[in-house]
C-alpha cells in the first residue's frame, strides 16, 4: 500500500464514519447513555473513548497535513506494534484487550452532546 492510498483510505473512511454517526442525533440522552449490561459500554461511552482517542492523533495528523505527503515514504509498512494493535481490534480477534485508562470511558458523565462534539471531532480531522 501506498502512503497515498492509505491517506485516501483514511479520508473516505472519516467521511463514511461520519455520515453514519448522523444517525445517533436522534437518539434521546438515555438511549445515549444506555448498556446492554453492566460491563458493556454504553453508546456515549464509545463515543467519549473514540474523543479521547482521537484527540491524541489530531496534532500528528494536522502536522502530517502542514508537511504533505512528499515528504513521506512512498511505500507505508506498520510498525510491529501497530500491527499488533490493529489486530487487537479486529472483530474476530476473540482476545479482549483492555483499554488503556487514559482512553477508557467506562463511568464517566456523558454529556448531552457528546454526538455533535465526536461529529466536530471528525470534522477537524479531515
Amino acid at each position: 500500500m501506498t502512503t497515498q492510498d492509505l491517506v485516501n483510505d483514511f479520508i473516505n473512511v472519516t467521511v463514511e464514519v461520519y455520515k453514519e454517526t448522523k444517525e445517533f442525533l436522534n437518539f434521546s440522552y438515555n438511549q445515549i447513555n444506555w448498556r446492554p449490561s453492566d460491563k458493556q459500554w454504553s453508546v456515549g461511552e464509545c463515543f467519549e473513548h473514540l474523543i479521547r482517542t482521537n484527540s491524541k492523533y489530531i496534532p500528528a495528523y494536522q502536522e502530517y497535513a502542514l508537511t504533505g505527503i512528499k515528504n513521506k515514504p512512498e511505500t507505508f509498512r506498520h510498525t510491529i506494534i501497530g500491527k499488533m494493535l490493529i489486530n487487537s481490534m479486529k472483530p474476530e480477534n476473540k482476545r479482549k484487550t483492555k483499554t488503556p485508562g487514559a482512553f477508557n470511558p467506562f463511568g464517566s458523565v456523558i454529556k448531552e452532546n457528546i454526538v455533535k462534539d465526536f461529529l466536530h471531532q471528525n470534522n477537524e480531522v479531515v
